[in-house]
């Protein structure tokens, strides 16, 4: 089961072009960067492990169903955790053309106080 977080990230943000197209500056050719910094803050944690599903007999409604978990359960032992994480990326633009590639949540990871 995936982990189950409920956080919210102020953010700091840029984007610009660096260099202009054929079309000149009046148009939104060329190539562009940006980036942003996420400062996380976490309200509580929550993750459950194991197999999930489950299994009826023969006939169907004859039988009891297996536990839909049946793992491990954590959860955070205090609320708000913090973290940071960023994201970059760059586009070319060329008429109506876009090509572009970005990274998001990099090195974001959330810690809890013990």
């Amino acid at each position: 089961m995936a982990p189950r977080r409920r956080a919210f990230a102020p953010t700091v943000s840029y984007a610009g072009r660096l260099t202009h197209g054929a079309g000149g500056p009046d148009t939104d050719d060329g190539f562009y960067i940006g980036g942003a910094l996420h400062y996380y803050m976490g309200a509580t944690y929550g993750r459950g492990i194991g197999p999930a599903g489950f299994t009826t007999g023969n006939p169907v409604l004859a039988a009891t169903p297996a536990p839909l978990l049946n793992g491990n359960l954590y959860t955070s032992n205090k609320p708000f955790g913090t973290g940071v994480g960023g994201d970059v990326g760059i586009v070319w633009i060329s008429g109506p053309f876009e090509v572009g590639a970005g990274a998001n949540d990099i090195g974001a990871q959330l810690t809890w106080p013990m």
